[in-house]
């Protein structure tokens, strides 16, 4: 079986949860996280799996403050999707995007 490896400047689509069927480009990838016991040796089978960015899709609300030259008020990011809601648009063969993209 040959795994997909999403790397940044891809272009996926979503396949599951609110933003299903929108596509766009990876903006970064973030490493797994690995849980570690009081030792400090990662325990095993609780890593989450990287997270990806990607441009325009499961946009969030954050809460600035003032810094510097910087505006305070409400802004909207991208926040990471696992792995497993994304699929490389070129070897998706699920549904066709309804044509939504990060821009719409």
């Amino acid at each position: 079986m040959s795994k997909n490896i999403i790397k940044k400047g891809d272009e996926v689509v979503v396949i599951s949860g609110k933003n299903k069927g929108r596509s766009g480009e990876v903006l970064e990838v973030l490493p797994a996280k690995v849980a570690k016991t009081k030792a400090g040796l990662p325990r095993p089978r609780t890593s989450t799996g990287p997270r990806y960015l990607v441009a325009g899709i499961n946009l969030v609300k954050h809460h600035d403050k003032k810094q510097g030259n910087d505006e305070a008020g409400i802004h909207e990011r991208e926040a990471p999707l696992p792995r497993a809601k994304l699929a490389l648009l070129a070897t998706y063969k699920g549904k066709k995007p309804e044509g939504k993209t990060a821009k719409e």
